[in-house]
């Protein structure tokens, strides 16, 4: 989807506007999460202020979707704080159009000959900004199966490395990534306690997510 000049750049004012409002609460929360400052103000996170069109995501956080050359194409937002099944909200909430998060991966990919594909915003960050790996994130199966030309953008890569989640969903989305592009290869967490990118990074590290993705 094409944004108008005007769009671009009142995502853009947004964008400035809740990076520099962040808050304590979600910086501990992204802390938590395993993301260090430097990714968190590579990747512009932020915290929603009041007011605006964004008003009923006040004191969220708010993830950016950033391209190389249009900037600020839209948000996703999230409550800081862990999320339990007790938890009567999403997750993940957003008012814009799905996009592949994390596009600038692809030109890191294009250099190292590899990349990866996982599920969640903040998993790629670690995957890219903490261990070296670029990493676009997709949110979802159905996702994917919306947007057909998608696994035309992973041609020419020898490996297409995907870190799955460890639910039903995860597994879907692995397997059909699997199935859609050729150069694809699952990284296999089953040995380890923990079973997501974020729980292996927090509980042992960039060296140990490397070695097992062989990168």
């Amino acid at each position: 989807m094409r944004l108008s000049i005007e769009s671009l750049k009142s995502l853009e004012r947004m964008c400035v506007t809740y990076q520099s409002a962040i808050t304590d609460e979600t910086v501990s929360y992204l802390h938590g999460r395993g993301l260090s400052d430097a990714a968190i103000v590579s990747y512009r996170l932020g915290t929603v202020t009041a007011g605006g069109e964004h008003g009923m995501y006040r004191g969220m956080v708010s993830i950016p979707y950033l391209t190389e050359l249009a900037g600020c194409v839209g948000f996703k937002f999230r409550r800081p704080h862990a999320c339990t099944k007790e938890c009567e909200h999403q997750k993940y909430l957003t008012p814009y159009p799905t996009r592949i998060y994390n596009p600038h991966a692809f030109t890191l990919g294009e250099r190292l000959g590899f990349i990866a594909v996982c599920e969640g915003e903040f998993d790629a960050i670690i995957l890219t900004a903490e261990c070296g790996i670029p990493c676009v994130a997709i949110p979802g199966v159905e996702t994917w199966e919306k947007h057909r030309s998608w696994p035309l953008l992973f041609q020419g890569f020898s490996r297409v490395l995907v870190f799955r989640d460890q639910d039903e969903p995860g597994m879907k989305l692995a397997k059909r990534i699997l199935s859609d592009v050729p150069a694809a290869q699952l990284v296999d967490f089953e040995g380890l306690p923990q079973g997501d990118v974020t729980e292996i990074y927090l509980a042992w590290g960039a060296d140990a997510i490397k070695e097992i993705a062989g990168v």
